[in-house]
């Protein structure tokens, strides 16, 4: 993480030079059309003032009329050149803010994707080491829940040995056992109670009969 942070601070140190003398070549290149435009703004009075002098004058101008016309053909082509020169460099700036746009815009996902892994690394690295904090206090734990669990059924055994042997619990076995048979017998006798009584009840005959009687 801090590497990139290191190349993105290289990146924009060498990207903030590179502006600045693009900048600084622009400048220069405009200064010295200004300049190109002052000077032909200079001589244009000149042929001016010159075109208005009486013809006996004319004659001794002559030369420098000539000297003033072949001075502004040469300004015009300087000043061309520069306003191509500046141009140029005007696209080449546009064109070098465009790529170091792009390779910021580049750099700012790639920083972001970064920032996701190391944030998902930590985010892991923290559950790791909460699991490992957690498995660490079990191992501790458990010994001292594995004896106290023995002990428990250690003294269950002994209870259930002691009750087993004890003579409340024979009487109380003893009694569950006569129970059960007083039970058996009663539900047997019930069954043959009602058989008895199914055998010997003739109303259902008395009342066949009757109904013979009256049809």
């Amino acid at each position: 993480m801090k590497l990139k942070e290191m190349q993105m601070d290289e990146f924009l140190d060498a990207y903030d030079d590179l502006k600045a003398n693009e900048e600084a070549r622009i400048d220069c290149a405009s200064n010295e059309i200004i300049r190109t435009l002052e000077l032909i703004s200079t001589n244009g009075t000149k042929l001016d003032l010159s075109s208005q002098i009486t013809d006996t004058d004319n004659s001794a101008l002559q030369g420098n009329e000539n000297a003033s016309a072949y001075e502004l053909k040469d300004l015009h082509v300087r000043l061309q050149e520069e306003l191509l020169s500046a141009e140029e460099m005007e696209e080449r700036l546009e064109t070098t803010n465009r790529n170091i746009s792009e390779r910021m815009d580049d750099l700012v996902q790639k920083m972001k994707q970064f920032e996701n892994i190391d944030a998902l690394k930590s985010g892991t690295e923290l559950k790791r080491q909460d699991l490992e904090q957690s498995r660490k206090e079990f191992e501790n734990v458990l010994p001292e829940t594995e004896q106290y669990c023995q002990r428990l059924l250690e003294n269950l055994a002994q209870k259930k040995s002691s009750l087993e042997n004890s003579d409340e619990y024979i009487k109380l076995k003893n009694v569950q056992k006569k129970w059960q048979y007083v039970e058996q017998s009663t539900a047997l006798l019930r069954e043959t109670v009602a058989q008895r009584k199914a055998e010997t009840n003739y109303q259902d005959f008395k009342d066949e009969v009757i109904l013979k009687k009256l049809t």
